[in-house]
């Protein structure tokens, strides 16, 4: 060990335990016990957004105890290897899932918790996650990661600390995210206003939703991709543009489809895509966006391409698309008879609406098309200025658990 102003460096299994969760989740049940996954681990705190239970009877527990407070879960594989959370007294009785468990017996729980967020522990977890074909963490790893040490009391005040100045940056982060919210409720509001006027205005005629397209056609997800000229873009759900209701230029995925597929669904720029199965609890199926690649393309055959008819600007067809489902006038159509949702399209696409003559699609088009753009821009310094804060959170951590700073004066707090 070696002395570092006042800190050691300790390897964690010398003050841990350090433990593997269940494995695989036992028989799953509406409630029970809640079973902490990857999922429910973000920066330092358990999420409780997809949390899933299970009968206490059905966990093994002489194999896997259930958590109490003061103890540290550590991701072990996949996208968030090595982010870590403490389990607060909210979540002692829990049960653990597949990750570590890091049980402190020679250490503050906080104290170790934040250190498991600071920068040096992070580098040493990336090293040891990239040594496999996948990222991956198992216990001797994470036992091996060296933490600096001060005494018991120093950590505590550095846990205290690091407890109230975190807190108040979680709250910045807090309200800018209500901030970016509020952007998008308000942009929605203008589009479901602009294309969707709750009583018939001067110059709007009814019509039902089918009529304002001359094609409705299903996707296709083609073949394997040949390295010929059949390989064509094809258009996924996950490439849509949800900010900005637009589609294409993004996409990368390529399939093999035969020439007479592609006379029948190559898309054309303007062409509407609906999601028309898919979906999920917080985001059900019906999203509908403008195509603007500018390639040979198709989309998947979990989309529907409808190409706006004649008298009809493509732009505003899309609108209307997306005002739909901003209204929620998706839902009644929605059915669900396994662990997807699909879109009942006859119904949904013989609803009633009213739509003005083409200049005025276009303006309106045009005029929905500049707040869109405001509202990205706006959300995008929203979101540098959360990114900049998370950053700023990160090195007071990393400063403090260190010994950069002296918390007991806060000097140095203010570090850049």
């Amino acid at each position: 060990m070696s002395r570092y102003g006042g800190f050691l460096d300790v390897a964690i299994k010398y003050v841990c335990r350090v433990r593997y969760g269940l494995g695989q989740p036992p028989k799953l049940s509406d409630s029970g016990v809640p079973i902490i996954r990857a999922t429910n681990i973000s920066r330092g705190k358990i999420d409780s957004r997809g949390m899933i239970y299970a009968d206490v009877a059905d966990i093994p527990l002489d194999r896997a105890p259930l958590l109490h407070a003061g103890e540290v879960l550590v991701v072990r594989s996949g996208a968030y290897t090595g982010d870590s959370a403490i389990v607060t007294e909210e979540w002692s009785g829990s049960a653990p899932g597949y990750d570590l468990r890091l049980t402190p017996e020679g250490v503050d729980s906080r104290y170790l918790s934040y250190s498991m967020l600071s920068a040096g522990v992070l580098q040493q977890i990336d090293v040891d996650k990239s040594r496999a074909a996948q990222p991956h963490l198992n216990a001797e790893d994470v036992g091996n990661v060296v933490i600096k040490l001060p005494g018991r009391e120093e950590q505590q005040r550095i846990a205290d600390f690091l407890d109230a100045r975190t807190a108040e940056i979680d709250l910045i982060q807090c309200l800018r995210k209500k901030e970016m919210s509020l952007l998008q409720e308000r942009m929605s509001a203008s589009l479901v206003e602009k294309v969707l006027p709750g009583s018939d205005l001067p110059g709007w005629r009814r019509t039902v939703v089918k009529r304002m397209f001359d094609t409705c056609r299903s996707g296709f997800w083609g073949e394997e991709p040949s390295g010929y000229e059949s390989d064509v873009v094809c258009v996924r759900v996950a490439d849509f543009r949800r900010n900005s209701y637009r589609a294409g230029l993004d996409a990368e995925t390529m399939r093999s489809v035969s020439p007479d597929q592609l006379r029948l669904r190559r898309l054309s720029p303007g062409d509407v895509l609906l999601e028309k199965s898919g979906g999920g609890e917080k985001s059900p199926v019906g999203f509908a966006v403008s195509f603007d690649g500018d390639r040979v393309a198709v989309c998947s055959n979990f989309l529907q391409f409808l190409r706006p008819a004649k008298g009809v600007d493509s732009r505003f067809a899309a609108l209307v698309m997306s005002a739909l489902y901003r209204s929620s006038r998706n839902i009644p159509f929605i059915k669900q008879t396994t662990g997807i949702q699909n879109i009942d399209l006859g119904g949904y696409l013989s609803q009633q609406l009213s739509i003005p003559d083409l200049r005025r699609q276009q303006e309106i088009s045009i005029t929905l098309d500049r707040e869109i753009e405001l509202t990205s821009s706006l959300g995008s310094s929203v979101s540098l200025q959360m990114e900049r804060t998370e950053e700023r959170k990160r090195a007071l951590i990393t400063a403090a658990v260190t010994g950069q700073i002296d918390v007991t004066t806060a000097r140095g707090a203010d570090l850049p």
